[in-house]
């Protein structure tokens, strides 16, 4: 934050929340990556501050299993691969993940 923002103590944020998570059981000392669970979740957030008091948070989730590469999943994720030459390695031949929000039939 800012000087100008952190002084304030009312205010409304919002944000993204995205992330990807490894379904790894808690005694698991080595992760494979190419065999591990993997699960997507992404959303939204907001909560308001009044005096420097927590007054409301509210984040909401979406979530769902990765499941393979240029595929929609269960109509809940996606996972799109991109060839790592043609990209200059800007991905580091790493899978991008994303949520299905809405699907509309036409």
């Amino acid at each position: 934050m800012s000087n100008s923002t952190s002084s304030r103590t009312t205010y409304d944020m919002d944000g993204v929340i995205s992330s990807l998570i490894l379904g790894v059981p808690a005694n698991t000392k080595t992760i494979d990556m190419t065999t591990v669970q993997k699960f997507i979740l992404s959303g939204d957030w907001s909560m308001s501050l009044d005096q420097g008091k927590l007054t409301n948070f509210i984040a909401n989730f979406y979530t769902g299993p990765v499941n393979g590469a240029i595929v929609i999943s269960n109509c809940r994720t996606i996972s799109i691969s991109l060839d790592d030459n043609d990209t200059q390695r800007h991905f580091m031949d790493q899978q991008i993940y994303g949520i299905v929000k809405k699907i509309k039939y036409v």
